[in-house]
């Protein structure tokens, strides 16, 4: 179980700290367990990159707005974090934990 504190360091992590947040403390504990803080880190920016995927740049009436660096931004996030997350910690950018092929002896 995570403590208050791990969670509260993973909001700021993800850049979920104001209320409503996105994602609610007991998704958040579910997914720290057995998981580093880095490692669910990258794989919650990977989420957020794939929502940001389909947003363009916009200029109109004289001002712009490059939306499209937020998909650029949270993929820089994500890399982050898992560079900094434990090897023991195998977890695709799915967010599915690695699958390994179990023999019977």
């Amino acid at each position: 179980m995570a403590t208050t504190e791990q969670i509260d360091q993973l909001r700021r992590m993800i850049d979920d700290r104001n209320t409503p947040y996105t994602y609610s403390d007991d998704e958040l504990n579910d997914r720290l367990l057995g998981y580093s803080l880095e490692t669910v880190a990258s794989v919650i920016w990977g989420e957020k990159a794939a929502g940001y995927a389909d947003m363009v740049n916009m200029t109109e009436a004289g001002s712009s707005r490059s939306l499209s660096d937020l998909h650029k931004n949270a993929l820089a996030m994500s890399s982050h974090y898992a560079g900094l997350s434990s090897e023991e910690d195998e977890v695709d950018p799915s967010g599915f934990t690695t699958v390994r092929r179990i023999t019977r002896l």
